[in-house]
């Protein structure tokens, strides 16, 4: 949470009827009495996006309530969930309204707004419809598919199709390989910028990777990889996928073979410096998806960039180039962090992209071998 920002406090929390204008009505009833209360000169209602998020059982809608906790006071927003759920008792569609305020460090009081929709299944086209009519107008609209990024209805196709960026998490998938193909394909039919949750988890990784090929030293080091092993609790998750697809796109590596290998993938990479080995190597002692990416040069040189997660510190060790180990803090990884920094900076989308397309051909290679 931002430093210069108290916790929000919930002004109010209500149910509603799902009708568009009603619930404009009551929520500038509510900052009409809030600043009849106050100093109106000092009460701010602030909105600087469409804040849409797609949920299909109560664990992502609390999901998403806990990222409204905090997202505002970074990126003011009107923030809208969508929930189709079986489980819910009632057979017509149901609205609640919430208001959340925080004070500024200058004294000010900002104002941000939270209406959670809920259906049943087979209600998706009402959903949207509701969702849509309730967006404010000529703001950007970034939508989130919370949980498995795998669905395809009504509702996803139609918000879709108003939506700027669409955040998900391709390490929720059970299936990694069609959670990658399904996001790009929405992102490329709806034109939309991926936000991919794990691709922003390894922001860290792929900074201190980088580093350590800076300037002329580091870029003749490029010549002399011989080996990259990617240690991690699961080969086929999407964060050591995306990592290993990002270097081979970096370092313009292409794919000569992969197989499987006691649950794990490995590969054969070929570039302008020769051939060299990949593997993601499945580990029992690990701290998160990744715990360590460890490069060999010719000769005895060597990069190794460890993750100690319940520290949230990165260890950097590079023999002989920089002598002793050398400690970093680790950017937060918690979805209002991640969604933050996608919101912040979508420009490395086509860096993305082409991780995708690399994690994919890893994947394809190892299940044809």
């Amino acid at each position: 949470m931002a430093s210069h920002v108290a916790p929000l406090e919930l002004l109010t929390e209500r149910p509603m009827p799902v009708d568009a204008d009603a619930i404009e009505e009551e929520f500038s009833r509510i900052w009409r009495e809030s600043a009849a209360a106050g100093d109106e000169s000092m009460a701010v209602r602030l909105r600087v996006l469409n804040f849409v998020g797609i949920a299909r059982d109560a664990r992502d809608a609390e999901r998403f309530e806990t990222v409204m906790q905090a997202l505002p006071q970074r990126h003011p927003c009107r923030g809208i969930v969508a929930l189709t759920d079986g489980s819910a008792g009632a057979a017509s569609l149901g609205a609640t309204i919430a208001a959340h305020c925080w004070r500024t460090g200058a004294g000010r009081i900002v104002c941000a707004e939270q209406v959670a929709l809920t259906g049943q299944p087979g209600q998706e086209h009402a959903l949207a419809s509701a969702v849509l009519a309730l967006l404010v107008p000529e703001m950007p609209v970034t939508a989130w598919l919370i949980g498995d990024p795998l669905r395809a209805d009504d509702l996803v196709a139609e918000v879709l199709d108003s939506t700027d960026r669409l955040l998900f998490d391709s390490a929720g998938a059970a299936d990694c390989a069609a959670a990658l193909r399904h996001t790009a394909a929405l992102c490329e039919e709806y034109d939309v910028v991926p936000g991919d949750l794990a691709w922003g988890r390894l922001t860290t990784w792929r900074a201190l990777l980088a580093q350590a090929f800076d300037g002329n030293e580091g870029r003749r080091r490029l010549a002399r990889i011989r080996k990259i092993q990617l240690d991690c609790a699961e080969a086929r998750n999407s964060e050591p996928l995306l990592l290993a697809g990002w270097l081979m796109s970096r370092l313009r590596l292409s794919l000569e073979g992969a197989g499987s290998t006691d649950g794990g993938i490995s590969a054969r990479l070929r570039g302008r410096q020769g051939a060299i080995e990949l593997s993601l190597t499945p580990v029992v002692a690990r701290e998160g998806p990744l715990s360590e990416v460890r490069i060999a040069f010719d000769g005895d040189d060597a990069l190794s960039v460890r993750c100690h997660a319940e520290r949230g510190h990165m260890h950097v060790e590079d023999a002989p180039a920089s002598g002793d180990p050398r400690t970093t803090q680790r950017l937060p990884d918690d979805d209002v962090s991640v969604i933050s920094r996608a919101l912040d900076d979508g420009s490395d989308a086509a860096v993305y992209r082409e991780a995708a397309e690399g994690a994919l051909a890893l994947l394809d290679g190892a299940t044809a071998g």
